[in-house]
């Protein structure tokens, strides 16, 4: 019974509740998906929403992501649609010839690690859920062939987890902590950016060219900032350049935010720094800019220098772009896809 499901029939594609940001607890569908039916079906997980406001202890995924999920997800229906209709001319004689069609099973993960996990184990399981064809029809342990995503590294890593089981491979086109690149854990997961190891060296290699000596650190709890400030400190051996202290901010705590601005303020052994390395995720990046710029006469007290957390996005600023006056941010090169801006801009 597919009454749940809003089906739009000139991409084949069900919408199961994709604009509902409730979050639900384990086992509890229905869940909120894309899926495209295909011969070969791609699984996708994108952060479509902000994870829960922990500090109240809500349970519902927030605001949208746009640059980290929209975009990220209409890409991918922008390659499944490039490859279904032979545009690419190195699949089209191969589909072709076996008349082979790509779907799409695709999650929000809410950038959110057990929201994720709950969806990958329904991506397993698609019996569980009334609006996906069960695996039993088939012989194949799994529904769904490999896994696009996930943009954070502990949500990929969390998602890496649940596909080894059934051995899924799972390709990831953000997510850059080297603790992924441990092979006997992560065997079924790749990833299209480089690990944080060239981050941390590309941010040294910046700092002795402004001929910063006396730095200070801003980390992200968890896997991302606590990795890349390890990476990070790691590649100044030998260098002339000493860290003045590290100072960490939590998604789960707002104040942290305006505890380590203070610190940075007031406290003595930062009194001569000028760069300060970020290294943390855009909603923590947005909250040092915010904490920053409600001081005024901080604006323009520090160079930041952030990492592809950061990277090309406006999400960040927000309305605190005063406090990133002089700010230098690193982002894997991208390339400009013919058809895509098209896709996006028209109306």
């Amino acid at each position: 019974d597919n009454s749940n499901c809003d089906r739009d029939d000139n991409r084949r594609t069900y919408i199961h509740h994709y604009h509902t940001p409730e979050f639900r607890a384990p086992h509890s569908p229905p869940y909120d998906f894309i899926y495209i039916p295909g011969d070969i079906v791609l699984g996708g997980f994108f952060p479509i929403h902000q994870p829960p406001s922990y500090e109240f202890g809500s349970n519902q995924c927030t605001a949208i992501k746009r640059e980290r999920g929209i975009q990220r997800l209409e890409a991918m229906l922008f390659a499944l649609d490039v490859i279904n209709n032979r545009s690419s001319y190195s699949m089209s004689s191969l589909l072709n010839k076996h008349n082979i069609r790509f779907g799409a099973l695709i999650y929000d993960s809410c950038d959110y690690e057990s929201y994720a996990v709950e969806r990958a184990l329904n991506m397993l399981l698609p019996s569980l859920d009334q609006c996906i064809p069960s695996s039993k029809q088939n012989q194949s342990s799994s529904f769904v062939a490999g896994v696009i995503g996930s943009a954070s590294s502990i949500v990929s890593m969390a998602i890496a987890d649940i596909l080894r089981l059934a051995e899924i491979p799972q390709i990831s086109y953000a997510s850059t902590s080297t603790e992924l690149s441990q092979k006997p854990r992560f065997q079924y997961f790749s990833r299209v950016v480089p690990p944080d190891t060239y981050q941390a060296e590309a941010v040294v290699s910046i700092i002795q060219f402004l001929n910063w000596t006396y730095v200070a650190v801003i980390k992200e709890t968890g896997s991302y900032g606590e990795r890349l400030t390890d990476d990070f400190k790691a590649k100044l051996k030998n260098k002339t350049i000493c860290i003045a202290g590290e100072l960490s901010v939590n998604v789960k705590d707002s104040n942290s935010y305006i505890r380590v601005i203070k610190e940075l303020h007031e406290d003595e052994k930062y009194r001569f720094v000028v760069g300060v390395i970020v290294f943390a995720q855009e909603d923590s990046v947005r909250q040092i800019l915010n904490q920053t710029s409600s001081r005024k006469e901080l604006n323009g007290r520090w160079v930041f220098l952030g990492t592809d957390g950061w990277g090309k996005k406006s999400y960040p600023l927000g309305n605190f772009g005063r406090a990133a006056i002089n700010a230098i941010t690193i982002a894997p090169k991208l390339y400009l896809i013919s058809g895509i801006k098209q896709k996006h801009t028209r109306k």
